[in-house]
């Protein structure tokens, strides 16, 4: 029937829009290319738990694994909530983008824009990683670096680098030294901040 060719397109588009989402990004150039999966992927997500509902969550039928950023050799551990899968997209996304602000050289002030508006993105989708609230994924012992803390550290550390930006654009133009010390106080709190963030999260790891 129609039906079932359109729910058979569905998922085959679905699958091949994960099979994307899911390569190596360790460059620039990859990072750039992966955007697109990861926004495309994300979307496709979101559409089949607002389509599927509870169904799609409380499912036990097959389960969405991804490796930890932190332990990137340990075996990944399945979810079965598909909260999970948007939660890596998410987490994903926020990568690339901090990875488009971190890796290509900032030699003028369009490069330093640029790269304080991919840390700001990576940023953003951190906060909206935090706003899933994924105690109850925690608890089924998915990726630690979904924690509440990780996301609000790594967020804290994507703020810094773009306020850092910030500080090397006013440089750049020969802003006035009292505003060029007004940006670089803001970005040593934000990195003090982020410090102290990761210091737990240091520290709990190496109890492990």
């Amino acid at each position: 029937s129609l039906a079932a060719q359109a729910v058979a397109n569905d998922i085959v588009t679905l699958r091949r829009a994960r099979e994307a989402a899911c390569r190596k990004v360790s460059s620039e150039v990859e990072a750039t290319a992966a955007e697109e999966a990861f926004i495309l992927y994300s979307a496709l997500v979101g559409r089949l738990k607002e389509s599927l509902g509870l169904d799609v969550r409380e499912q036990t039928q097959f389960g969405f694994a991804w490796h930890s950023c932190w332990e990137p050799a340990d075996k990944p551990t399945p979810c079965y909530d598909v909260l999970a899968e948007e939660a890596a997209v998410l987490f994903n996304l926020g990568a690339s983008w901090s990875l488009r602000g971190a890796l290509p050289p900032r030699n003028d002030g369009e490069s330093i824009k640029a790269a304080a508006r991919h840390f700001q993105l990576a940023a953003g989708a951190l906060q909206a990683l935090q706003a899933l609230q994924l105690e109850a994924l925690l608890s089924e012992k998915c990726s630690s670096d979904l924690s509440n803390g990780a996301l609000a550290a790594m967020r804290l550390l994507m703020l810094a680098q773009a306020q850092a930006c910030f500080c090397e654009k006013a440089a750049a133009d020969s802003l006035g030294v009292s505003t060029q010390a007004k940006l670089c106080l803001g970005a040593k709190r934000l990195f003090t901040e982020a410090a102290e963030a990761f210091a737990p999260l240091s520290s709990s790891h190496k109890k492990l």
